[in-house]
């Protein structure tokens, strides 16, 4: 963004140098536009902030003027070459000659009458639209006020907040599913890594529905029975259960290696 304004400001300056000598009018015009691009390209980097937060309003105003500047820095050009073609059909004016005023006024094809009146008013709109975008920079540092807005386009909205909470939620629980089986058969002998993991999945989940309760979760059976299950508490440490006590680990081993499926989760 920055190269792209400094480089149509270095345009506006050669065309102010060429029409400095015959065409003041035209060339402090130019001079203008590239006053007003430089303004702008040194707003954005004196303050890099204004276009980091693409969803942030200030960022999405900026964005907008940045974008009209540019679009009137284009213009300026041609309605510049419409300028010199309409003081060129003024100046035959003082031709003696009706036949060769004729043919020179022909010569020139259409001709925009109102290009000089034009050319003032897109100058005055360029210099309008930087001023626009630098009054949107904070300053440095940034006053408490500006601070406040900045960490609002700097936090998610609440609905990514709840789209990673609800991802969040689910790792967590397909990592209980995933440890279950070894929690389970290791006991308060399984590997410590184990343990960890399992009370850091519940402390996620906790955290998660803070933000997102979601859905509630469906209950917890025993693998052998059918019949609810204490819960763990949210953020709790122990390791989830699977079976109500030996008997029903036992009758969900035995059905398992009658069916060839595994222990029911």
């Amino acid at each position: 963004m920055i190269g792209a304004l400094r480089e149509q400001r270095d345009q506006m300056v050669a065309l102010a140098g060429e029409h400095a000598g015959g065409h003041p009018r035209l060339a402090e015009g130019y001079r203008t536009v590239a006053a007003a691009l430089e303004l702008a390209a040194a707003t954005v980097e004196a303050d890099p902030t204004l276009l980091r937060h693409r969803r942030a309003e200030r960022t999405c105003t900026a964005v907008r003027w940045l974008d009209l500047l540019g679009e009137l820095a284009r213009q300026a050009r041609p309605v510049g070459g419409q300028v010199l073609v309409a003081e060129r059909w003024e100046a035959l004016g003082a031709e003696p000659d009706a036949r060769a005023r004729e043919r020179g006024r022909n010569r020139l094809g259409r001709v925009n009458h109102q290009a000089p009146r034009e050319f003032a008013q897109l100058v005055a709109r360029v210099r309008e639209t930087a001023e626009r975008v630098a009054v949107l920079a904070y300053d440095d540092p940034p006053t408490p006020e500006q601070r406040a807005h900045l960490l609002a386009d700097l936090m998610p909205s609440e609905g990514d907040l709840g789209r990673v909470a609800s991802r969040l939620r689910a790792a967590a629980a397909a990592l209980h599913q995933d440890l279950a089986e070894v929690l389970d058969v290791g006991g308060d002998g399984a590997p410590a890594d184990a343990r960890r993991l399992s009370a850091a999945a519940r402390r996620i989940e906790a955290l998660a529905a803070e933000v997102d309760p979601g859905p509630a979760a469906p209950p917890v059976v025993c693998g052998g029975c059918g019949q609810p299950l204490p819960a763990v508490p949210a953020g709790g440490a122990g390791r989830p259960r699977r079976y109500c006590g030996d008997a029903c680990r036992q009758r969900a081993h035995r059905a398992a290696r009658r069916t060839g499926a595994p222990p029911r989760a």
